[in-house]
């Protein structure tokens, strides 16, 4: 939460100078990451350099410049982003239970606003102050670039922001839960919102961490049970209005397939029968699958 209100108060405080930039098509955002914060610098390159430079004094000036007005504008616009969440789809709201259950470092809604509600402008000013003291760069720099100019930029964090090496202990850390074979993990919960009567499922069938080739497999295996699942849930069965598989990422490289149904119709439990039943018709058809078919898909 407070990474999230000082994304906002930063770009409430450079909005002066990026809107200039922008206007000469060179953009700038900040973002909160999973492992921390992120600062997007694209565009026309001639002038990228003096961008940074101000970004980084903006950062750095950030606790001293904070006042208090700011500061509850920037808690009221994150704590109405939080409670609008709420009146989101169900799939959404699936999506969501599904992270909760599967990475450590994610917290409920109620508990972000919550945080937020507690946070103060010292305790804003303290984490600024305390994460310019000591943290981890990385810097990715590419297309209209030389070398000597990627370093000069990295050279310029270094001069302006000074970090301190982190203790590695205190480095975040994305943990994700290991769903172990041959048993069913179930997270159900009440749809926020009592004026959407529709409900919806998330199946996540987890393969684990990946390599190369087990990437490639996972991918191929999506590939090929797309069309039929849609074609059978969605539009045979008709299940529901949205069915969507795809490829679910939780932390850096934990992987599995994910099943996505939400229906009007139809209640979870029901919806999750129905996937294991096309799982096991799909089982036999790629088994009975011809070596020539089985190359098509591959090419």
């Amino acid at each position: 939460v407070l990474s999230s209100l000082f994304v906002h108060v930063l770009n409430e405080h450079t909005t002066e100078f990026t809107y200039l930039a922008s206007m000469a098509s060179l953009h700038c955002s900040f973002s909160v990451a999973r492992k921390g914060i992120e600062i997007h610098v694209s565009g026309y390159n001639h002038k990228q350099l003096v961008l940074v430079g101000r970004i980084l004094d903006a950062i750095n000036g950030l606790a001293d410049r904070l006042e208090e007005s700011l500061l509850e504008r920037m808690k009221d616009k994150i704590l109405k982003s939080f409670r609008s969440f709420t009146f989101q789809q169900p799939y959404q709201h699936a999506f969501y239970g599904a992270d909760l259950c599967l990475e450590t470092s994610k917290w409920t809604i109620d508990d972000k606003i919550a945080a937020l509600e507690r946070m103060t402008i010292e305790d804003m000013r303290n984490y600024s102050r305390r994460l310019l003291s000591s943290f981890r760069l990385e810097l990715l720099v590419h297309g209209n670039c030389t070398p000597d100019e990627a370093r000069a930029i990295g050279d310029l964090y270094i001069e302006k922001l000074k970090p301190a090496e982190p203790c590695e202990a205190t480095l975040p850390a994305v943990r994700v839960a290991q769903l172990e074979n041959k048993f069913d993990y179930f997270y159900r919960f009440k749809e926020f919102n009592d004026d959407d009567n529709n409900s919806a499922l998330i199946s996540v069938y987890q393969m684990g961490a990946m390599d190369l080739t087990t990437n490639a497999r996972l991918a191929f295996l999506h590939h090929l049970i797309k069309e039929p699942a849609f074609n059978e849930l969605r539009t045979n069965e008709q299940l529901g209005y949205i069915v969507h598989t795809s490829i679910k990422t939780s932390g850096d490289n934990i992987k599995g397939l994910l099943f996505l149904i939400q229906s009007d119709a139809y209640d979870p439990i029901f919806l999750d029968e129905r996937v294991e039943a096309f799982l096991e018709r799909f089982r036999t058809r790629l088994v009975d699958m011809e070596a020539e078919e089985f190359d098509t898909n591959i090419q």
